[in-house]
């Protein structure tokens, strides 16, 4: 592994051709960037190529032996049966627990349906790796990919405008209650939120050293393109926060609220809006018999309550629903 840890891939400028070797150097002549790379063999010369395409080595090889390199894209197998096309393996800062206080690991990852995946151990995972293309020469690879994941989501906020109030915690759950995305974020235009604190406890303190949610955006991104359903309570206040803050959905995607559906089953009717009154997420769980697995208004506890409280709700009143 520590052998082809520091190589490199890159396109030769002359004839496009794949190059792997050392980095030598990368300048900038006439205001422009020029990188080369010199191949591990005696006869070897440098190779000037595409700044644009650069790809390091991870230094691990795939299922049939091929290194794996930044920018490929691979099938992850799971226990040696199901395979699914996944996006391109980064270096960054990835989740892979659920814990409130983990802003994330920095290192090489791939983006299985959703899930971030150190590919350090994938073996923990149940997983093997099979390089299949790059996002260079076949992009496609990625566009074919189906949409197919259910997600639930939830978000807590500095208050309730989207156009003035930030994103503090985003959380994500699938369809069996596995954490896909959990973070804190530290907001980049307020310093307090006193109101919004009172109800989601969550203090400037305690994202003092967070990510900003700008930072986070394209795995937030990458994690939503393979998302066909995203279920929520009152959806459309995640969603409005989400897409203001630069979140991507695709236009096909199923919206589903659960708290549309809790609402006529909880048959409080406002007579000066006419309509259902609004209910709480709260007061659905205690219909539902849902015990709760941390507190109210921290948006992963929400999340897990409002993925249980779907399937019962569909489950206990027939609704013709997809059942998670």
């Amino acid at each position: 592994m520590d052998d082809n840890r520091g190589l490199w891939r890159g396109k030769s400028c002359a004839d496009h051709e794949w190059i792997i070797g050392d980095l030598l150097q990368v300048n900038y002549a006439n205001g422009k960037r020029v990188c080369s790379i010199m191949p591990r063999n005696p006869v070897a010369e440098n190779y000037v190529v595409i700044p644009e395409i650069l790809d390091e080595c991870t230094g691990l090889r795939d299922k049939n032996g091929k290194l794996i390199f930044e920018g490929d894209i691979v099938l992850a197998y799971y226990n040696s049966e199901e395979k699914t096309a996944t996006g391109t393996i980064r270096y960054g800062k990835f989740m892979d627990t659920d814990s409130l206080d983990d802003y994330g690991y920095l290192g090489w990852y791939i983006e299985v349906q959703g899930h971030c995946i150190s590919i350090l151990q994938p073996e923990a995972d149940g997983i093997c790796i099979e390089v299949i293309g790059n996002i260079h020469d076949n992009p496609e690879l990625l566009k074919n990919s189906k949409a197919t994941r259910i997600y639930v989501i939830d978000t807590e906020t500095t208050g309730l405008d989207r156009d003035e109030d930030e994103i503090l915690q985003l959380s994500i759950v699938d369809e069996s209650g596995c954490t896909v995305y959990n973070s804190l974020f530290r907001p980049e235009r307020h310093t307090s939120w006193e109101e919004a604190e009172k109800i989601n406890h969550i203090t400037p303190g305690m994202v003092a050293n967070a990510p900003t949610f700008k930072e986070m955006l394209p795995m937030i991104n990458e994690i939503f393109s393979f998302c066909g359903t995203v279920i929520g309570y009152n959806t459309g206040f995640d969603l409005a926060f989400l897409q203001k803050a630069g979140v991507e959905f695709r236009e096909d995607i199923k919206v589903i609220d659960v708290q549309a559906m809790f609402t006529p089953i909880a048959g409080e009717w406002d007579w000066q809006q006419n309509k259902y009154k609004w209910q709480s997420l709260v007061k659905c769980a205690e219909y539902c018999g849902y015990e709760w697995r941390g507190s109210a208004h921290d948006s992963l506890a929400d999340a897990l309550a409002t993925l249980y409280c779907y399937n019962s709700l569909v489950e206990k009143n027939g609704m013709i629903v997809r059942k998670v």
